[in-house]
């Protein structure tokens, strides 16, 4: 199972789109496909969602930033209900329940969203990774495979590149000298993934593994909306100020977004320790094995 990354996608149709996912926080821009040309005006204008639906899927993307899900959900039922074609409001709706842990739910919606648009990739993206907390690898790699696809397709090399890496991490879970390791100890397939992991360690652990990882240079890129980049932080309590995080967003703190382009950063959290890149959110064990930490 791949470690929690966030992805924040960005529709060139609605006056703003800005959801994350469970897989990842990534900037992802959603291209519509261009209409058929046997498709008429008719059944285009009664495809568009009323303003008042953008608003209200807008609103829910906006708390979905905020991890207020429930709200979110109430947000983009009532965009659906006004709009009921409105492929982006399921696609919100479902990521909200992903971030829930409704991942019957959460597929659902991502179902309608696909129905509604076929080549909807982000739709394909997203319930991959909830097929796979179900323990259905199987339709998670069909889902990868098809978001690949479609992600290349559309021009979108970038989106396609993640979907990639995504799906390695799940057929290679294993592969010695690669990234693929620091996500391989994860926990039993079938038992849920906890939200923040127990703590298991002395009370002073966390501070001795951060003052390491500083040592040796190890880095968190990190965005400031990312839920998962959170998480990782909280893992290390007080000890959070010793640690080396780069901010990606141009519109964060001391941000420093060019880079995390050249480190090839495109989910957070992303650690880069000893020269490697490891994606997503990790337990302070694997933080300590990948560094060279012992006590």
């Amino acid at each position: 199972m791949w470690p929690p990354i966030c992805s924040r996608f960005l529709s060139s149709r609605l006056l703003l789109l800005s959801v994350l996912s469970l897989v990842g926080c990534t900037a992802l821009t959603v291209n519509q496909p261009a209409p058929t040309p046997t498709a008429s005006l008719k059944t285009a204008a009664a495809a568009a969602p009323s303003a008042q639906a953008i608003t209200l899927n807008n609103q829910g993307a906006r708390k979905v930033q905020k991890g207020k899900y429930q709200g979110a959900i109430a947000d983009f039922s009532q965009a659906i209900h006004l709009s009921p074609q409105f492929t982006e409001a399921y696609l919100g709706r479902g990521i909200a329940y992903s971030m829930l842990g409704k991942h019957p739910a959460a597929i659902q919606n991502f179902d309608q969203a696909i129905q509604l648009q076929p080549n909807f990739a982000p739709a394909y993206l997203n319930r991959a990774d909830d097929y796979q907390q179900l323990g259905q690898s199987q339709r998670a790699i069909a889902d990868l495979q098809k978001a690949i696809q479609l992600f290349t397709t559309q021009g979108d090399q970038k989106n396609a590149s993640l979907a990639q890496q995504r799906l390695a991490l799940l057929q290679n879970p294993g592969q010695p000298n690669s990234p693929a390791v620091a996500v391989a100890a994860r926990p039993t397939p079938g038992m849920p993934t906890p939200t923040m992991p127990a703590p298991v360690e002395p009370l002073n652990y966390e501070a001795a593994l951060a003052s390491h990882l500083r040592k040796v240079g190890a880095t968190m890129f990190a965005t400031y909306w990312c839920p998962y980049c959170r998480r990782q932080e909280q893992l290390f309590g007080a000890a959070v100020s010793q640690l080396n995080i780069v901010e990606c967003d141009p519109n964060g703190t001391n941000a420093q977004p060019a880079l995390c382009e050249q480190k090839g950063v495109h989910g957070y959290p992303t650690w880069e320790i000893n020269g490697q890149i490891f994606p997503g959110m990790l337990s302070l064990r694997e933080l300590a094995d990948l560094s060279g930490f012992q006590r």
